[in-house]
């Protein structure tokens, strides 16, 4: 059995590109022209830019623009962050972020969401010199993602140099846990006040978010074996708990998302004994232990907001031995996307499943390899267009290039 690789990630979901090129041409070459054609990569160099090179590291959109924000290589050298815009997803803009964060000293940003309003940053705030260190947490507000401003972090400034501060957003407030297990909520005023996230005791993973345009999802799972773990929050904050409900039909949940009245939740479910992808699978890349009974990549789907749901369903146009993960759902226009991975010959290459019947059905598209140990950021949608990140690295990351599509296509 081939192991898998963990996909969650604070930031980003790691979809590791492999080291086989001559893997991915003989799988791609059965592949037809329509798969191929929808989605086209224009690396890094090819991007038009205004300012610090674009370092596409946490991306968002109003719908009307793209936002991004990450680290950048000033021309004289050194690390800073920036934010940057595009109408297009292929010309970009340096906006003020820099400059901002530098009044402060140096800085790193470790999260994007949209709100009410604008947009939020957060991040660090760090010591100046070549040995920088950890001082506190820092956020920032924007109205458009071109000029930022800095905004108070939570009562107290509870970071840590453990854990570097998320964020999340239900499309009216962000949520952030500044580097510690307690929660806060950033409200349209301007106040940061603390948040009890759902859960029990018995829950060992953190949670993940998606955001539902409004409402906000929480999800995972927990205890040993695993039993799904599924939170929708709606805009003002309250917590609808869709785990009963989702029962034993996904056992980890590693993504999920909803438009209107449909839900989807995506992970992993345990295989029957006599399901062929039982004897290569194994157990979830993200659940508990790496020793169990064997788990297979799937989905499942509500029509009436969580009440109810669909028998799980494999995740379609792989083979028993392609190991497929899953990683971030999202919906763009009227289409649904889901990113994750397969495995061929020992390579890792990325993947995204779309469907246009809100969620019954799903297609694959594969990805051609951008890099070794690639990673695809989170896909947003402005103006009709899709993009996502392709990234390289871990820490830091940096922009290999963009895939664009278009939701009309």
């Amino acid at each position: 059995m081939a192991k898998r690789r963990p996909l969650a990630a604070a930031v980003v979901l790691v979809l590791l590109a492999g080291a086989g090129c001559g893997a991915w041409l003989r799988w791609r070459s059965g592949d037809t022209a329509e798969a191929l054609d929808a989605w086209t990569y224009v690396p890094a160099a090819e991007l038009s830019v205004q300012g610090a090179k674009p370092n596409l590291v946490l991306l968002s959109s109003d719908g009307e623009r793209f936002v991004a924000v990450g680290r950048a290589s000033p021309p004289g050298g050194g690390s800073v962050i920036a934010s940057w815009t595009s109408t297009d997803g292929r010309s970009w803009r340096e906006g003020n972020l820099g400059a901002v964060a530098r009044t402060s000293g140096g800085a790193m940003v470790t999260g994007l969401a949209r709100v009410k309003g604008g947009f939020v940053a957060v991040g660090a705030r760090l010591s100046s010199g070549a040995a920088q260190t950890f001082l506190g947490s820092a956020a920032w507000t924007s109205a458009d993602g071109v000029m930022w401003k800095a905004v108070a972090t939570p009562p107290g400034d509870p970071f840590t140099t453990f854990s570097r501060p998320t964020l999340m957003s239900d499309g009216v407030h962000a949520y952030s846990r500044m580097g510690t297990s307690t929660w806060w909520r950033l409200g349209p005023d301007g106040a940061w006040r603390p948040f009890t996230s759902p859960g029990t005791r018995d829950c060992q993973q953190t949670y993940r978010e998606q955001a539902t345009r409004p409402g906000l999802f929480l999800y995972g799972y927990c205890g040993n074996p695993p039993r799904a773990a599924l939170f929708a929050l709606d805009s003002a904050g309250r917590v609808h708990d869709r785990s009963q409900a989702l029962g034993d039909r996904i056992s980890v949940v590693e993504t999920a998302g909803a438009r209107g009245g449909t839900m989807i939740a995506a992970g992993y479910r345990q295989l029957p004994p006599d399901d062929p992808a039982a004897q290569a699978a194994g157990p979830p890349p993200d659940g508990p232990d790496d020793q169990g009974p064997p788990f297979g990549a799937a989905y499942a789907r509500s029509a009436d907001g969580g009440a109810t749901w669909s028998p799980a369903r494999t995740m379609p146009g792989t083979g028993p031995t392609d190991h497929p993960q899953v990683g971030r759902f999202t919906a763009l226009g009227s289409a649904f996307l889901m990113s994750g991975l397969v495995e061929r010959e020992g390579t890792a290459v990325p993947v995204l499943w779309t469907s246009r019947d809100d969620g019954e059905t799903w297609r694959l598209h594969r990805l051609p390899g951008f890099a070794e140990d690639g990673s695809l950021g989170d896909p947003a949608e402005a103006g009709g267009r899709v993009v996502i990140p392709a990234l390289v690295g871990i820490d830091p990351l940096v922009t290999a290039g963009v895939f664009i599509n278009s939701t009309d296509d």
